[in-house]
């Protein structure tokens, strides 16, 4: 990220699953405990897809 922001993370359904506070630089979010699938990442600018597999 290249400015503080707020990152939350949706299932596919739109419901919120993990939110958390990022700051300047490099920074990491555990999704080990979530199923397997497609989630949306938002962010305060931007949106990204992801998709979680084992």
């Amino acid at each position: 990220m290249e400015k503080s922001s707020k990152v939350s993370l949706y299932d596919p359904s739109g419901k919120l699953v993990k939110s958390a506070e990022t700051v300047k630089g490099e920074n990491k979010m555990d999704i080990t405990g979530l199923p397997d699938g497609i989630y949306l990442m938002s962010t305060e600018s931007q949106s990204y897809k992801i998709i979680k597999k084992q």
